[in-house]
């Protein structure tokens, strides 16, 4: 029987599940992989492209190709290719994170027999993670296993890329009732530059309205577009489609859990 995948469209999820086996590895992989050409979009090489701004550049680097499709894939190490994928679509301000535990309890509970593909929205193209980054890359350093941590902790400096402390008034009694003192050192901190990459020493990249206008046509007809590449370029043949909002998804992955249970895997 062909490989079957399920997409499963949510906008927001809860489902708590009990813990799989203790035995065993669940994985996780980021794949980038080509979306679909959506005309406007920087990068699409059509007439009607929206030319990617210096800032864009600056964050990603040149040339642009925003017609992509981020998914991190999580499964049980060592598994064969799984008969059966489910991919969860995070909602409203959601990203591939935000599907973490349930697709961790999934993987964990079937050993093997399922993948869970987390999959990002467009515009997490565009967030700048560099304070992020800095913070997790540095986050076991002496200075912040202390109690508490070090004001030169990579946590507190993360933060500070994006947020400076701030003096309300009165101002010479810093830091006082209302101000934000980040590293809590006592000395009130301005906005910590960080290097990039690209060897670019830099704060925040923010963008303006104008500068992402593109935006406009990454409506849902786009988002169906890269899910179904995603799973053709994978080499799946067929794709069931369920939309939930809210806890109405709940019930929906039950069923699907049931159904996949009930079915022997020489025939999933």
């Amino acid at each position: 029987m062909k490989p079957r995948i399920l997409l499963l469209v949510v906008l927001a999820l809860s489902l708590g599940m009990g813990a799989g086996p203790a035995s065993g590895k669940v994985v996780q992989r980021v794949v980038h992989s080509a979306g679909f050409v959506e005309p406007h979009t920087p990068g699409s090489g059509a007439p009607d492209e929206v030319p990617a701004g210096a800032r864009i550049e600056a964050l990603l680097g040149a040339p642009v190709d925003l017609n992509r499709v981020t998914t991190v894939r999580t499964r049980w190490q060592g598994a064969r290719r799984p008969k059966v994928v489910l991919i969860l679509i995070p909602g409203f301000l959601g990203g591939a994170t935000t599907l973490d535990p349930i697709a961790r309890d999934l993987v964990r509970s079937f050993r093997g027999e399922l993948e869970v593909w987390a999959v990002d929205r467009r515009p997490n193209q565009l967030e700048d993670r560099l304070g992020a980054q800095h913070a997790f890359a540095f986050a076991t350093a002496p200075g912040c296993r202390t109690s508490p941590p070090a004001s030169d902790c990579s946590i507190f400096e993360g933060a500070q890329f994006y947020f400076p402390d701030s003096n309300l008034r009165p101002l010479d009694d810093f830091p006082g009732p209302g101000d934000l003192d980040l590293d809590l050192d006592g000395i009130f901190d301005a906005q910590l530059p960080l290097t990039d990459r690209f060897g670019t020493t830099r704060g925040p990249l923010l963008f303006g309205q104008d500068e992402l206008r593109f935006f406009a046509h990454w409506g849902v007809d786009t988002y169906f577009r890269d899910w179904k590449l995603v799973h053709i370029l994978d080499g799946y043949a067929h794709l069931d489609v369920i939309s939930a909002e809210d806890n109405e998804a709940v019930p929906l992955i039950a069923d699907f859990i049931r159904r996949v249970k009930r079915v022997p895997p020489s025939r999933r």
